[in-house]
């Protein structure tokens, strides 16, 4: 089973980085159709050499990021709580996996 799991993962980092150097050839997303190949493998593939290439790259795309204004400052009591209640909630997904195990 372990054989088929490793295969698999294998197979797809396989048709992922080919995926990925067809779309830089063809001035594409290479990161998006490297997670493309990887989960859709030969399907994937075929599609990225049915596309056009584009003629030139493209050009960078203002984030709309940078449109929204920024927010205010957060005080320190609040970041302080923040992380206490992350630490709860790891503690409590802790203690459940605990007594699930123990009851099983």
């Amino acid at each position: 089973m372990e054989t088929l799991v490793l295969i698999i993962v294998i197979q797809g980092f396989v048709f992922g980085a080919f995926s990925g150097f067809i779309a830089k050839e063809k001035n594409r997303d290479k990161a998006g159709w490297f997670f493309l190949g990887f989960f859709f493998s030969f399907i994937a593939l075929l599609a990225l050499i049915a596309v056009p290439k584009l003629d030139k790259p493209k050009e960078h795309v203002q984030p709309m990021v940078s449109a929204i204004p920024p927010s205010p400052p957060v005080s320190t009591a609040t970041k302080q709580m923040r992380f206490l209640y992350i630490f709860i909630g790891i503690v409590f997904l802790f203690v459940v996996a605990y007594l699930l195990r123990t009851y099983n």
